[in-house]
């Protein structure tokens, strides 16, 4: 009889202290009313193990109360069950655990091997075996695959095909995606199934008696630590790969906890560790919030560091970020669907003895250097905007920095070759959203992209914001068309101002918008308002904004702009 299995790799410590007997691996019970038991498996088996089971847990479902009152005959309906197991494994010298319903909840969060499902699943549906050359080798593997692209606001990406399909089929960036699970096919069917799936587990569906399981354990144990992987094209997938330096991990918990009491969090945000059905409307909450509070739609960083300081009995250090937990709502319901540890939903940039790291899904992960280099090569040969932007300053009217709109409106007064743009937004019958133009247009063909800060959030913003704009201005007539309009608006608005009605036609004229543009005539210029110090423009990027200006960048050229950048001088923070 075929089982479904869905097999974890142990750490080997957990938080610093070495597994020794099954219970470790068990982590607190969140329902205490809930009763969890220990099994004992019977017979002659080459493994040791223990089976734990959670009781029941029975809800009505929320959609029966809001019905009930409503229908005839009166609505009956059988409690909602959800079981919870977890087969706990030890042979080989390391643990294992097969869980069953929401068994996964039972381990204690920081348990598990990241990406054992990954890298297991990738060398046995791509084994070395395989000839690529060969004309009997079948390039058509994989089923499903699932990527992150992880910045302020993180992407997740699941793409499936019918039937099996090359990995190039599936449109992974390797430069900008973390590759996060595959479904596909193995080699050898016989032994892995018709299909297996990895990703922080390995899930698969074999004929097995209980008492193969070890077997099958030191089997999965083996071909994870293959290689096989990066011959077959996937060594990309450990350009940022996890960090096993149990010291170096302290070190940075101690560097993200420092960061997140000081205030310093512009390259520290949050975001759910997996894919969320949005559909069933989820709202988040934080266990250090008051009773009863209210739930929010999105995960936030600053909402958690506030439930801190208004709770009196709340600690900010790396054990209680590993304990505070994100509870997850859904249908209105009032028991969470699901919970993560606060440190699963951190996402943070931190950089140790000149290597970056990054926290991701509570596991850290060091980024290459010779990646990081290539990386900041590419980006160090963007050329400087020719033109000088004007400084930031302080603004009289609030004694505070300029804000971006008042920083705009400012710089393109400052020369008579350039039109504010900022807030002349084009709307297109396609397109759901505002488009932004830029923020300042030059006679020189210059589109300029204003954003303040070196925050993750604000890059993001402003690297798409360009290459949005620039590939309409290039293929739409109708976005053109609605540019010259945006223009000329523009030019009446800087003419009225300042009574030179030269200023009408000056940049809009030399656009005929029915016609096909040359993008090498225009430059996307990204203009960034920050307190820079001695750092280069490259430098001072955080990681993941670097790896989207990357993309950004190959785009537009590739599309024939030119593209440059201006390191704007913000007034110097005083203490």
């Amino acid at each position: 009889m075929k089982q479904q299995l869905r097999i974890f790799l142990i750490e080997t410590k957990i938080d610093g202290k070495v597994v020794s007997d099954f219970e470790f691996i068990l982590g607190d019970q969140r329902d205490e009313s809930r009763e969890r038991t220990e099994y004992s498996l019977e017979g002659d088996f080459d493994f040791d193990a223990k089976l734990y089971v959670l009781e029941p847990s029975t809800n009505t479902p929320v959609w029966a109360d809001f019905l009930r009152d409503s229908v005839v005959p009166a609505l009956e309906l059988a409690d909602t069950v959800s079981h919870s197991a977890v087969l706990l494994i030890h042979t080989g010298g390391h643990y294992f655990a097969l869980t069953f319903g929401a068994g996964r909840y039972m381990l204690k969060p920081n348990s598990i091997v990241r990406r054992f499902g990954l890298r297991t699943a990738l060398n046995i549906i791509y084994p070395r075996s395989l000839k690529l050359d060969s004309d009997e080798f079948e390039a058509s593997r994989l089923r499903d695959v699932h990527t992150r692209c992880v910045d302020f606001n993180t992407l997740n990406t699941r793409r499936q095909f019918s039937r099996r399909a090359e990995f190039e089929r599936f449109g992974v960036d390797i430069d900008r995606d973390f590759l996060h699970a595959v479904t596909g096919t193995p080699t050898k069917q016989a032994m892995w199934g018709a299909n297996l799936s990895g990703a922080h587990s390995l899930s698969l569906k074999i004929d097995v008696a209980v008492g193969d399981l070890g077997m099958v354990c030191r089997r999965c144990l083996k071909a994870y630590r293959k290689t096989d992987y990066k011959k077959m094209g996937f060594e990309w997938i450990d350009h940022i790969k996890p960090l096993e330096d149990a010291i170096m991990r302290e070190r940075l918990d101690t560097q993200l906890v420092a960061s997140l009491g000081s205030g310093a969090v512009d390259k520290i945000y949050m975001s759910p560790p997996g894919i969320i059905e949005w559909e069933d409307q989820p709202q988040f909450q934080f266990s250090t919030e008051a009773v009863g509070a209210d739930k929010h739609d999105d995960l936030d960083l600053d909402v958690y560091l506030q439930s801190i300081e208004q709770n009196p009995q709340a600690r900010l250090n790396i054990e209680t970020i590993k304990n505070h937990q994100v509870e997850m709502y859904t249908d209105g319901g009032p028991q969470p669907r699901s919970h993560w540890p606060v440190y699963r939903c951190v996402v943070a940039e931190l950089v140790e003895s000149g290597t970056t790291y990054v926290l991701y899904d509570g596991q850290y992960f060091s980024v290459d250097r010779g990646f990081y280099q290539a990386m900041k090569a590419d980006l160090g040969r963007i050329p400087e905007f020719a033109s000088t932007l004007p400084d930031s300053r302080i603004d009289i009217s609030t004694e505070r920095e300029m804000t971006e709109g008042v920083y705009n409106e400012a710089a393109a007064a400052s020369s008579p070759d350039s039109l504010l743009m900022d807030k002349k937004t084009v709307t297109m019958d396609d397109r759901p959203t505002p488009i932004e133009v830029c923020d300042i247009f030059t006679t020189g063909g210059d589109f300029i992209h204003v954003k303040r800060k070196l925050s993750s959030s604000s890059l993001s913003h402003l690297f798409n914001q360009g290459t949005v704009s620039a590939e309409l201005f290039r293929e739409s007539v109708a976005y053109r068309l609605a540019v010259r309009a945006k223009l000329e608006e523009a030019e009446q608005d800087r003419a009225d101002t300042t009574g030179d009605q030269s200023f009408v036609g000056k940049f809009s004229g030399a656009l005929d918008a029915a016609k096909d543009v040359t993008p090498a005539d225009y430059t996307v210029v990204y203009a960034i308002v920050a307190d820079w110090g001695s750092r280069s423009f490259v430098e001072a990027l955080p990681f993941f904004s670097m790896l989207t200006l990357r993309q950004q960048v190959k785009s537009l050229k590739r599309m024939g702009y030119r593209v440059a950048y201006s390191q704007v001088k913000a007034p110097a923070k005083t203490h």
